[in-house]
């Protein structure tokens, strides 16, 4: 019996083993981290939803669902929406640096962002064009550009 034969096939399965076993703890892994993120993504963004909608009813009690002219706005007003901006923009950062999952702010608050962006874009505007930051609101615009592409690609069917 030629030993140094057995020792390279034993070697050579050895060597297949881990490969397969190394491919397992990576799709565990890597399935771990999805499941993480999506948990992450429905703790955290329902809290941040909470917030916003906080604030978004107080501009809807004034306002109803039409767009928002910038003329009608008063300080209150002005603060409503500031608020509503500023947690849409953290949830925003989150799902843009991947840290939340885009499929599930989709499903949890696509509509919404959606029809918020589209009711006070006459203020984010104005805001804009008064500022010299052009970066303000811009993660929150590519946020709701994200979920219309994705919106667009499966046109409307849930996963």
């Amino acid at each position: 019996m030629n030993y140094n034969a057995l020792t390279f096939y034993l070697g050579c399965i050895s060597a297949f083993v881990i490969i397969i076993q190394l491919y397992l703890v990576y799709k565990t892994y890597k399935a771990d981290h999805e499941r993480r993120m999506k948990q992450a993504t429905i703790e955290s963004g329902s809290q941040i939803g909470e917030l916003a909608q906080l604030y978004s009813k107080k501009i809807y009690e004034k306002f109803g669902n039409r767009v928002i002219n910038v003329a009608d706005l008063d300080d209150d007003s002005y603060k409503y929406i500031r608020k509503f901006l500023s947690h849409v923009e953290i949830l925003s950062v989150g799902v843009n640096t991947g840290v939340y999952d885009l499929n599930i702010v989709n499903r949890m608050f696509g509509t919404y962002l959606l029809a918020m962006k589209k009711r006070i874009e006459p203020y984010m505007a104005e805001y804009l064009k008064n500022k010299q930051s052009k970066t303000v609101f811009s993660e929150y615009l590519y946020l709701c550009d994200k979920i219309k592409e994705l919106r667009e690609k499966k046109q409307g069917v849930c996963p």
